[in-house]
């Protein structure tokens, strides 16, 4: 919406302010909240209360590798949709980048209505349904996403839209699915630390390495780069137990 001085001024550091306060309602929401009963039976229990990195390693290392399982495909692809895809497809295709842009935030709009009715979803039927379609998904429609990549807004704006449906299969889930993998004298530890690892490892190398496979002459193939991780999460999703809302005693 700004012009390319206004912009580099000021404009860009909009985005950080917006955030500064979204970070503050997302403290208000943490002090806010109830903890869960089962958090407070844990809290409330007697006694010397066990390291929860070495009750994870000791106890639940299956779930704790699952946890990483379950992020990989989630972090990378959804990097890869909702960072690269608008450049790419300007760089590609010649679109302008503020079409492109647009088109990014219109699908994450719907995105954002979509999560709740996936939540919703899964609740009925079932966690391992819900992600397999988010993988599986993205299995079939890697391809065609990049190869049918035009100089067209409403094309590139039903890409976006039907790539960002299909994540939130995963985003609608997968805070809930890591959490119900382990008991609540672990959970925070056996989900943070694992997740930020695997974040760290997956989401955040996507830049590079699609960067690289662009500049190197591959940009077509980054289409299997993200199948590649879909696969990993069709695996995972499907070996993983279905717990639906369930967690583990």
């Amino acid at each position: 919406m700004l012009d390319e001085a206004a912009l580099q001024s000021w404009g860009w550091r909009v985005a950080f302010g917006i955030g500064a306060l979204l970070g503050l309602v997302g403290l208000w929401l943490r002090v806010s909240v109830a903890e869960t009963d089962a958090f407070a039976r844990v809290a409330q229990t007697p006694g010397p209360r066990r390291n929860p990195f070495v009750v994870m390693v000791r106890e639940h290392p299956r779930a704790a590798l699952r946890v990483v399982g379950i992020t990989v495909a989630g972090t990378l692809i959804y990097y890869i949709w909702v960072s690269f895809m608008p450049a790419y497809a300007h760089l590609r295709t010649g679109i302008p980048l503020r079409d492109a842009l647009l088109a990014n935030t219109i699908a994450l709009v719907v995105f954002l209505v979509a999560l709740p009715f996936g939540g919703i979803l899964s609740d009925r039927v079932g966690r391992r349904p819900t992600m397999l379609a988010f993988a599986g998904g993205f299995v079939v429609f890697a391809w065609p996403a990049f190869a049918l990549l035009g100089n067209s807004f409403a094309g590139l704006l039903a890409i976006e839209i039907v790539g960002l449906l299909l994540i939130v299969g995963y985003s609608a889930n997968c805070a809930v699915v890591m959490a119900e993998q382990f008991p609540a004298e672990v959970r925070s530890t056996g989900v943070g630390l694992p997740y930020a690892l695997a974040v760290a490892l997956f989401g955040g190398t996507a830049p590079y390495v699609t960067t690289a496979m662009t500049t190197s002459g591959l940009g077509d193939l980054v289409w299997l780069y993200v199948a590649a991780a879909a696969l990993v999460g069709v695996v995972v999703y499907a070996t993983m137990p279905e717990t639906k809302g369930r967690p583990l005693p």
